[in-house]
């Protein structure tokens, strides 16, 4: 176990899926070497198919939230993870130290069509996230040792 616990602000524009989904994620795989936390630059509700899709994984997502994305915020990260392009253009200039990455997951929210191919790209969402969080954690653990 890390001593000192690297620091992850997952950070999307809307925030109806892959921030949380990267949240849930990095809670059931990377307790060990990393706090995560959430925000968002315009505040939307959870979609109701990244809680199914994640509660498929067993992760319960439904106390998941996502704060604004402040100054405060920003200064507590030592990671910031943008998610989607609109928060990777809009994101600030992070204080001295912060380093930054963007991962440009694809947003299952947007996706039209009947239920299956929305809960298609919800799941692939869910498993893209995934994939990300696993390398970011074989990451920290390889420049902790």
């Amino acid at each position: 176990m890390l001593i000192n616990k690297a620091k992850v602000l997952f950070v999307c524009s809307g925030n109806p899926a892959r921030s949380v989904m990267a949240l849930g994620w990095a809670g059931r795989l990377g307790t060990d070497c990393m706090e995560s936390r959430a925000a968002s630059t315009d505040r939307e509700a959870v979609h109701p198919l990244t809680q199914q899709v994640m509660s498929e994984e067993g992760i319960d997502t439904s106390g998941l939230s996502t704060e604004p994305l402040t100054p405060e915020l920003l200064e507590w990260a030592d990671l910031v993870v943008t998610v989607c392009g609109k928060a990777d253009v809009n994101c600030p200039v992070l204080p001295p130290g912060v380093r930054k990455i963007h991962w440009p997951l694809e947003n299952p929210a947007t996706v039209k069509g009947d239920g299956e191919q929305q809960l298609t790209a919800f799941r692939r969402a869910r498993k893209e996230a995934r994939h990300h969080v696993e390398g970011m954690i074989n990451g920290i653990k390889m420049m902790a040792s």
